[in-house]
């Protein structure tokens, strides 16, 4: 992970990013929160996020890469479906099924995360 991306949580429950905050912002990394799609995203105007984490419940899968700027962002798409697991990932999307453990949750992040040049 490089200093100074940024992660964006899309999600109706704050725990997730408050775990996440506690993780990756002392690694130099950026957390924001939003409840759901179509809430207004902090430092919106700054550009778009590196990478983005989504509660389905909070974001249905079919508008998850079409809104915004997000389309190329990677994805960690929470409890999309029964039968999603990890194993289903491609280079941009992993899929992690409800209940997960926030370990694998930061894994995942750090896998898909796009490294930036210096």
């Amino acid at each position: 992970m490089v200093n100074g991306q940024r992660v964006l949580v899309i999600d109706g429950m704050h725990e997730i990013q408050e775990v996440l905050h506690a993780v990756l912002v002392p690694r130099g990394m950026q957390v924001d929160w939003v409840r759901s799609h179509v809430e207004q995203v902090p430092g919106e105007a700054a550009g778009r996020p590196d990478i983005l984490v989504i509660d389905a419940a909070a974001l249905p899968i079919q508008k998850s890469g079409n809104d915004r700027e997000w389309r190329g962002v990677p994805q960690v798409i929470l409890g999309a479906d029964e039968g999603a697991s990890t194993a289903d990932s491609d280079s941009q999307h992993t899929y992690l099924n409800t209940p997960f453990q926030f370990p694998d949750l930061i894994r995942a992040i750090e896998r898909l995360l796009p490294i930036k040049a210096a």
